[in-house]
């Protein structure tokens, strides 16, 4: 989740085009494994935060939010869909190199984080 939030975070705040919030996006990515780190269904694991329907729903991957290509992009990455990774990246007009550095950039980030928390 460490991953995927600083992936979110780090690709709204190098394309400022657009007008999210890269602290929010941060969230978003981390929650995104919420259901998974709880045990629980995303449904249940959201009800009890303080977050718009909008984030909700790209959580639940339930319809089409100003979120859900971020979602989308984020597990093509994690799933080596190269087919949907293409075609998110063209929708949201991002260059596929860059965002391929950036998200290896994020893992070496969570990565380094995780070594931290464990006294290496």
């Amino acid at each position: 989740s460490l991953w995927r939030g600083k992936f979110l975070e780090r690709t709204v705040t190098d394309h400022d085009y657009w007008d999210f919030k890269s602290d929010e996006m941060f969230l978003l990515g981390m929650f995104s494994l919420l259901d998974a780190i709880l045990g629980i269904p995303m449904a249940d694991a959201l009800a009890f935060l303080p977050l718009d329907e909008r984030r909700k729903k790209a959580l639940r991957g339930e319809g089409t939010t100003e979120y859900a290509p971020f979602v989308s992009l984020m597990l093509a990455f994690e799933e080596r869909d190269e087919t949907n990774l293409e075609k998110t990246l063209r929708e949201l007009n991002l260059e596929p190199e860059a965002m391929r550095r950036l998200h290896c950039e994020a893992g070496a980030w969570a990565s380094s984080i995780l070594e931290i928390g464990q006294g290496a």
